[in-house]
């Protein structure tokens, strides 16, 4: 039941005539069609669409066709490329928590080489892949498609993409809904890290009450042994055939658990349970999967991702940002203590995007959802941008895991559905729990 198509875009759009760029797209259409296109954006930036509409169910909105697209740079569109996986593995596996000077010289020239081979292999791809320039082709795919309005679902650096779209935009938005907030304050008053230690709070509540999970009897118990066995992963790397599990690796195999709900705990203490029994494969594994690694090499989304990150964000330095991973470690002991700070934008070669306001003035209603327990996503920012979009209203989701659309509760579908069907918005503060 998948549709595939190609669509042409100028590579600038400032000058369209020069070079263009193939954008894969994707659609399921719907066993009870009549509303039109559901535009969906899965986050990252480098999430690819396909994969994910392809496992989505027919009718996940009921009466739309789901149409997806890789965005520039991504998938199977015309995507950015990078190095070797040996050159790759230098920056991204390098210590971004370095004790000394041998460690700061390898993470800096880690990440000098990745820059640079990306330049390499890409060119001036690396120019123009900002998501301004990524809504602007979705503009074109509503318009190809015959849609008046751009009804859109946009999850996690989705819902960027959607308040995007309401800024360039607004005369053009149908039903805007936007899941698991990116924070587009531009004060950065929030970081990621913070959500990832809410979550892992939430997981310690949950295993120092279960029999079955023996990582201690209290919330700081629990957190407090995942804190020192990561610590130790410093000093002390596990060993898995040729390969081992850092101190940042370690930290970044949890946390692709607590992307999920609770549902996912269960998988989570088996994986801490076998690493600090020294054995690394599960967690090894999860890190891969979260980071972009196969075994036969890098996916594309670890290109993808700092490419569209490091021209949508301005660069603040080296000096500011290593402030900034003090003040996250300070906030966030587990996660930005043991992830440390890359310095990937900090090398870069593309210049950063215009850094716009984002308000939406003169968009239709916007729904904004997010979890309180949300890992990547802080709660926070989802409250931020329902509040600085100016048609913005804010569903709350009382519960743990990225991606309040995909929790599978009754109230949060029923919800967004009604908002997709005739636009009705549920009642100010509505939560569900």
């Amino acid at each position: 039941g998948i549709e595939c198509a190609t669509m042409k875009v100028p590579l600038d759009w400032e000058n369209p005539g020069r070079a263009s760029l193939d954008i894969a797209l994707t659609r399921k259409p719907s066993a009870t069609p009549g509303r039109g296109p559901l535009f969906f954006n899965p986050g990252g930036p480098g999430g690819s669409a396909r994969p994910t509409i392809r496992a989505l169910p027919v009718d996940v909105v009921p009466g739309y066709d789901l149409v997806g697209w890789d965005p520039r740079g991504v998938g199977e569109s015309t995507h950015v490329e990078c190095g070797t996986t040996e050159q790759t593995d230098a920056a991204f596996l390098a210590d971004n928590t370095p004790d000394d000077e041998a460690e700061t010289t390898a993470r800096r020239e880690g990440w000098m080489g990745f820059a640079k081979q990306c330049r390499d292999a890409s060119g001036e791809l690396l120019d123009h892949v900002s998501t301004i320039e990524n809504v602007r082709d979705l503009d074109l795919l509503r318009f190809l498609t015959g849609a008046e309005k751009l009804n859109y679902l946009g999850v996690s650096y989705g819902t960027f993409i959607g308040a995007m779209y309401a800024e360039l935009f607004p005369e053009r938005t149908g039903h805007l809904v936007l899941d698991s907030a990116m924070d587009i304050t531009n004060e950065g008053e929030v970081f990621q890290a913070e959500g990832f230690e809410t979550a892992l709070g939430l997981y310690a509540d949950w295993c120092a009450g279960e029999e079955s999970c023996s990582l201690g009897n209290s919330r700081d118990e629990v957190t407090s042994r995942i804190n020192s066995f990561l610590h130790g992963l410093d000093a002390k790397p596990l060993k898995v055939g040729d390969r081992q599990v850092t101190q940042g690796q370690g930290a970044n195999g949890i946390a692709l658990f607590l992307y999920s709900g609770k549902e996912a705990y269960p998988g989570l203490t088996q994986l801490l349970d076998s690493a600090m029994n020294g054995d690394g494969r599960v967690i090894l594994k999860a890190s891969d999967l979260l980071s972009g690694r196969a075994e036969n090499g890098w996916e594309t989304v670890a290109y993808a991702f700092p490419a569209i990150r490091c021209v949508d964000q301005p660069d603040a330095g080296v000096a500011a940002t290593e402030e900034a991973w003090k003040k996250v470690a300070e906030k966030a002991p587990v996660f930005g203590g043991n992830m440390g700070s890359d310095l990937v934008c900090e090398r870069w070669t593309a210049s950063s995007a215009p850094n716009l306001k984002l308000t939406g003035k003169g968009a239709a209603p916007i729904l904004v959802v997010g979890s309180t327990g949300d890992s990547a996503t802080p709660y926070q920012q989802a409250v931020s941008m329902a509040k600085q979009l100016e048609s913005g209203h804010l569903l709350t989701y009382d519960g743990p895991g990225h991606g309040s659309v995909t929790s599978g509760n009754s109230c949060v579908t029923d919800a967004i559905n009604a908002f997709f069907q005739d636009g009705t918005l549920p009642e100010d503060g509505k939560t569900c729990s």
